[in-house]
């Protein structure tokens, strides 16, 4: 019996001899993509990743998802991503953020491992027909990759539905084609598999070739690599991400640039983020919370040249040493519930080009210093709770352009010296108690907007007739007081609004006070005007839409030119002392359906409605 059992098993292993002389192929060439008879009459298609040739096509599509599909590849099977279906493996050098692949039959290229090689040869599964060698590389294969995650996220150990567990899950499926033998790689997969889950990659709004075989750097929407090797920037802006960042997204280790701006963010900042060689953090619009300003952001200090964190839920105050961001150019804070009074040190960040603390809770003097700032363009501070004076240290900021300080408690007198302000553009400080005197605006000829009202300004209208620049001026409800002739006012082709409302100015309207074709609205209600007001003998003012001149002791008859420009349908609002009072005669004759609104000729009390 034994003896025709040994016979038996010497048949069969002679016969397997014969096969192998008859196929001309070793065992091993399964292992490298080459064709094998894996059943009767089929041939199965080439791995896009274990093919000698770079652009071997794979013979069917099976796809079921998203992302691009290679028949009998189990990663791409899975593949989530947004990517165009192609019966071909994906293009790797497809150029573009998120590009993706041409089609149904187009050829495209496997991808290629950045760090050469294509995929990798130890990484087959054993479902595939592969041999037993395989499944041990595979199993080497599966360790690498919990390896990795393991030193990324802390632990191997996820729960089912969280982010981490998701990319874990993919990742391994992905390792089928792309393999595991170049480590970075494979961490930037695991990174931004993880964001992806994270914040619902399914529902962004762009998503093209994130989860498939596309390799990171030139086919997965927003990932920006300038040498084809390594992420320098991730830009997902205005994608419709939704949750909180993960901190897996730190180990990317050459991310320079972060734009997430206009999303859905939620949480802190991830608690590693300090181990980013960061330049850019843009991620304004959100609803992040809590403090930035970690222990491990402050590692930041020495590559940070923007930080853009404006309308967020941020809390605390900003760190007495915020000073140690040295390489600021831009440091937006604002629209967020940071508290406290601004740091001394702020002023001492030579570079800074933008400053916003705009819409915050911050409360104290504004620090002073500011003679430091030199490339200084844009302090916004409005919406706080500042008091005290306006330092004379921001007259020195000569290439200042923007200054806002509205709606704070800011008082006394604006410095003498922002005249020196050349080229200043915006200057808005509204709803404050600012008294004495507005500077020799007409110095400031860059001037496009100027916002002093609801002060306590108390001195005679200045000059403005070199501000050919002027679109917007309202000092409306302070005391003002003088006239308005020979104030260069009614000259300015490009004056869109006056408002001059709620002020104590005296004297006539002058008749050229319509002769500014740009001219919209005028509002000289509330004043201490006189006289009767003017014919329009040339009527230029074709884009009056509102004028606005009740509450004065003006008198007379509203001219007929004027009310043609209400017939004609220009002038949609004209607000006249038209209503008698005490069974006297109205102050102004006014045409049947001439003036919109008639008022008795009294001023109006602060609370009541112009």
């Amino acid at each position: 019996m034994k003896s025709t059992i040994t016979i038996k098993l010497a048949l069969i292993f002679a016969l397997c001899i014969g096969l192998d002389g008859v196929t001309g192929h070793s065992s091993s060439s399964v292992s490298k993509g080459s064709k094998s008879s894996s059943g009767k009459g089929s041939a199965s298609s080439k791995s896009p990743k274990s093919s000698k040739s770079k652009g071997s096509q794979s013979s069917s599509s099976s796809s079921k998802g998203k992302g691009s599909k290679s028949s009998k590849s189990p990663s791409s099977s899975s593949s989530k991503g947004k990517g165009s279906k192609s019966s071909k493996s994906p293009d790797s050098s497809s150029k573009g953020k998120g590009s993706k692949s041409s089609g149904k039959g187009s050829k495209s290229k496997s991808y290629k491992s950045r760090q050469g090689g294509v995929g990798s040869k130890n990484c087959k599964s054993s479902v595939r027909g592969s041999n037993c060698a395989d499944d041990e590389q595979s199993s080497t294969c599966q360790s690498v990759i919990f390896d990795i995650v393991e030193r990324v996220s802390g632990t191997r150990n996820f729960d089912d539905d969280s982010a981490q567990q998701k990319a874990l899950t993919w990742l391994l499926q992905d390792a089928e084609v792309n393999g595991c033998d170049v480590e970075n790689e494979v961490i930037e997969r695991y990174a931004l598999s993880t964001l992806y889950f994270s914040t619902n990659g399914e529902a962004w709004n762009k998503s093209d070739g994130w989860l498939s075989e596309f390799d990171v750097c030139t086919g997965w929407h927003g990932i920006i690599c300038p040498d084809a090797t390594n992420i320098e920037e991730i830009s997902l802006s205005a994608n419709g991400l939704d949750g909180p960042l993960p901190n897996e997204i730190t180990a990317l280790s050459t991310l320079k640039i972060l734009r997430l701006y206009d999303n859905k963010l939620v949480g802190g900042l991830p608690k590693d983020i300090g181990n980013l060689p960061l330049e850019i953090l843009d991620i304004e619009d959100n609803k992040l919370t809590g403090n930035p300003f970690t222990q491990s952001f402050f590692k930041l200090t020495g590559t940070l040249t923007e930080l853009l964190v404006n309308g967020n839920n941020f809390t605390e105050s900003l760190p007495d040493n915020i000073s140690d961001f040295t390489l600021l150019k831009a440091l937006t804070v604002g629209n967020n519930g940071f508290s406290g009074k601004i740091p001394n040190s702020i002023t001492k960040i030579e570079g800074l080009v933008d400053l916003v603390l705009k819409d915050c809770k911050f409360d104290g003097p504004i620090p002073d210093g500011w003679n430091n700032l030199q490339n200084l363009e844009v302090l916004l501070l409005d919406g706080n709770e500042l008091v005290g004076t306006i330092p004379d240290s921001i007259s020195t900021l000569k290439n200042l352009k923007q200054l806002t300080l509205s709606e704070n408690k800011l008082d006394g007198p604006i410095p003498k010296d922002f005249e020196k302000l050349k080229n200043l553009r915006y200057f808005r400080a509204s709803e404050n108690s600012l008294t004495g005197a507005i500077p020799k605006v007409k110095e400031m000829e860059n001037l496009i907007e100027l916002f002093l009202n609801k002060n306590q300004l108390n001195r005679e209208l200045p000059d403005f007739s070199k501000n050919t620049k002027l679109l917007i001026l309202d000092l409306s409800s302070n005391k003002l007081s003088g006239s308005l002739e020979n104030k260069g006012l009614f000259e300015l082709d490009t004056l869109e609004r006056l408002i001059l409302d709620r002020n104590e100015l005296t004297g006539g309207i002058p008749d050229d006070f319509l002769a500014n074709e740009s001219l919209k609205y005028l509002f000289l209600q509330d004043n201490l005007l006189e006289g009767v007001i003017p014919d329009v003998e040339e009527i230029k003012a074709i884009n009056i839409k509102s004028l606005a001149i009740h509450k004065n002791f003006l008198e007379g008859e509203v001219p007929d030119s004027i009310c043609a420009l209400v017939d004609n349908k220009t002038l949609t609002r004209l607000d006249t002392d038209c209503a008698p009072f005490e069974n006297e005669a109205a102050q102004i004759i006014c045409q049947k359906s001439c003036c919109e609104r008639c008022f008795v000729g009294k001023r109006l009390s602060e609370d009541e409605d112009p």
